[in-house]
């Protein structure tokens, strides 16, 4: 005898499959849409990484996401689908909601589009080639943005006067994004046999140099520095010069002096011109000739401290004169002696 119900069931249970889904597909939507509601609008936000590795010179870019707590976007191309789509996705327990741009807060909705439009290059890329994908000679992947010379542009406007997570060769920090010019000064001293040296206030081999289209970047400790064209011309360009010689100061005879002066436009650092006369031996101390004869006469130096009260009061006698330049001062009196010590030499002969 056959049982007409059981019969009957397995003849419409296709058919209760089929309103079973549609009822589950309103019942999850219905889920979704609650879940929607407990997240508030312009609440997440962005959080960028620069990734820079010394060998290679290739700086990429990862990006977090979340509110409170923060997750890696492992798959760019998955993310951009979803922002594409306005997915309904969770990342963790406690960050679901829907892509949309409504959904970030302001302050990351710069950065948002800037993943996006690299993140569909890297969609075509992988469509194009579906083993791996290359663009501008670097390899692919679905996690990070490698930043092109014009993409460093772009990306330093959006996160610039920020300090962001940083790893360089595998060390994490931070790094601040400067908008201006590193101090980097070369100091220049005399030597002797009237020579002279040049050496940087840096170390040569703590910096790196990333080229943008539009600007050149230094990486140096924890800051990246946007550099002008001037600053490229001049302090860039001798700095380049020590590390490739190697050398962390440069000899140079006096007659080349006027010229690195000339040639590399160095202005005056309190005035800021560049009006400078030629180089000059200026003599510190009083000069005077040895000798019965002055035709037979040696050239002998005397102690310039005995005249020092006319340089170190030199203010208060052009107020006290009510002095106005140019003038003169003149010392009169016996300021030098002979000195003869109970020794075997002469300790000084004419003073």
């Amino acid at each position: 005898m056959v049982d007409n119900n059981k019969s009957n069931k397995e003849k419409y249970r296709t058919f209760k499959q089929l309103i079973n889904s549609f009822y589950n597909t309103k019942k999850i939507d219905q889920k979704v849409q609650d879940k929607e509601k407990n997240i508030l609008p312009h609440t997440i936000k962005l959080e960028p990484k620069l990734i820079y590795n010394t060998y290679s010179k290739n700086l990429k870019l990862e990006i977090k996401i979340g509110n409170k707590n923060m997750y890696i976007i492992k798959n760019l191309i998955d993310f951009y689908d979803k922002m594409i789509n306005e997915e309904y996705y969770q990342y963790g327990s406690k960050l679901a909601f829907k892509h949309t741009k409504e959904a970030f807060e302001p302050e990351s909705v710069a950065l948002l589009e800037f993943v996006l439009k690299y993140a569909e290059i890297l969609k075509y890329a992988q469509e194009t080639s579906k083993e791996y994908a290359v663009w501008e000679g670097n390899t692919l992947g679905d996690r990070y943005i490698v930043i092109s010379n014009t993409g460093i542009d772009e990306l330093f406007d959006i996160i610039k006067g920020n300090d962001i997570e940083f790893q360089r060769d595998g060390k994490d920090s931070n790094i601040f994004l400067n908008d201006f010019n590193p101090e980097i000064k070369f100091n220049v001293e005399e030597k002797k046999n009237g020579e002279y040296k040049i050496y940087p206030n840096i170390d040569i081999y703590e910096y790196e140099i990333l080229k943008g289209k539009n600007y050149t970047y230094l990486l140096m400790k924890n800051s990246l520095y946007r550099c002008t064209k001037e600053f490229k011309e001049n302090e860039l360009k001798l700095i380049e010069v020590f590390r490739m010689n190697f050398e962390k100061e440069i000899s140079f005879p006096n007659e080349e002096m006027e010229k690195f002066i000339e040639q590399h436009k160095i202005n005056c650092p309190k005035c800021g011109k560049h009006n400078w006369t030629n180089i000059r031996q200026f003599n510190l101390m009083f000069e005077t000739k040895l000798g019965s004869t002055a035709d037979g006469a040696s050239s002998i130096y005397l102690r310039p401290e005995t005249a020092q009260g006319i340089f170190v009061n030199y203010l208060n006698v052009q107020k006290t004169g009510r002095m106005k330049i140019p003038f003169g001062i003149a010392q009169i009196g016996k300021a030098f002696r002979n000195e003869i010590v109970a020794r075997q030499f002469v300790f000084r002969m004419r003073e």
